[in-house]
């Protein structure tokens, strides 16, 4: 959930620094929650 609100709070104070390291970090969750739930 910190990097949904970290990019929320980004694009709210509008820090480009902030919602692209967010954007990332979401980016990085979301493989590793899909490939964990594809895997045996």
């Amino acid at each position: 959930m910190g990097p949904i609100m970290g990019v929320g709070y980004g694009i709210g104070i509008r820090d480009v620094a902030l919602v692209r390291q967010a954007g990332k970090n979401l980016a990085l969750a979301t493989l590793i929650a899909l490939v964990t739930s594809a895997s045996r």
